[in-house]
């Protein structure tokens, strides 16, 4: 795949798009599911301990993490994702 990208010489080429992203979503998926606790315990000390935006994001990927349908969609994106590779 291309697109059109605009060089410095201020000429518009095609620049090529990596097909690699859709392979990089699949680990990200994977390294999600795989720690999930981990990043469930992370986001909470920062929540318990920040009193600032950081904290307010944190609770925010906290709730999201812990919500089953969270955990559903990332599964059936990691099947569905990893038959394509």
């Amino acid at each position: 795949m291309s697109k059109l990208h605009e060089s410095e010489d201020s000429c518009v080429t095609l620049k090529s798009i990596s097909p690699t992203r859709c392979t990089a979503k699949t680990d990200a998926i994977a390294i999600v599911l795989k720690d999930c606790e981990v990043l469930i315990k992370t986001m909470d000390e920062v929540y318990e301990k920040t009193h600032d935006e950081y904290g307010t994001k944190a609770k925010g990927v906290l709730t999201c993490l812990e919500q089953f349908d969270t955990s559903f969609v990332l599964q059936l994106a990691e099947l569905l994702f990893s038959t394509s590779e």
